[in-house]
């Protein structure tokens, strides 16, 4: 579990659920660019496939991070799925990056209804990664005890990694020894968030 803190600002269409988030957007994909994707190559290079999903409560926001894979040259790359939540629903992905897009705005359902919480989160096969605003997801003016207590949970888990562990772990992940204890710190990981 990977948690990349980071702030900016949300912009609404016309509607309350027409909400982007550039500075988001823009990490995930300097994200996979600088960092995920070099610690993959070698993998990638094998003809091993790496499926990878990013995930947003907002189709705004999912238009946005398009437009950053299109500058980078990554919008027609077969690896990365780009959906909302719920657009996710019974699919799975080995590195799943979720963006929760809100920062200093009263939240929607979208990131505050454990079920779709548990949706995001529960698609990753091997890596999580959920990029998000520290203070914001844990501030009690925005969000319920419950809710606070899982984004702090993952929060916690999140920060453990650097980025030099980070690309280490990326590194030996792949190889059969890991895979087995990967799936087995998952699943245990949620026990811990969801308690």
């Amino acid at each position: 579990i990977v948690f990349l803190n980071s702030d900016g600002e949300v912009e609404i269409g016309k509607e309350l659920l027409q909400r982007r988030n550039e500075k988001y957007a823009e990490a995930i994909v300097n994200f996979l660019v600088n960092h995920l994707f070099p610690a993959l190559e070698n993998q990638m290079g094998e003809g091993k496939s790496v499926k990878i999903g990013i995930i947003t409560p907002y189709n705004n926001q999912l238009c946005t991070i398009y437009k950053y894979l299109k500058k980078h040259g990554l919008e027609k790359n077969k690896c990365i799925k780009v959906g909302t939540v719920h657009s996710f629903q019974g699919e799975e992905a080995d590195i799943i990056i979720f963006d929760t897009t809100d920062v200093d705005i009263y939240p929607s359902q979208l990131i505050t209804d454990k079920k779709l919480i548990n949706v995001a989160l529960s698609r990753a096969k091997e890596l999580l990664i959920i990029v998000g605003s520290k203070n914001y997801l844990t501030n009690p003016k925005y969000f319920k005890e419950d809710i606070r207590q899982i984004y702090k949970r993952i929060i916690e888990e999140g920060e453990m990694f650097v980025k030099g562990r980070l690309i280490l772990f990326l590194f030996f992940h792949w190889s059969k020894n890991f895979l087995y204890f990967t799936k087995f710190k998952m699943a245990s990981w949620f026990k811990r968030i969801f308690r």
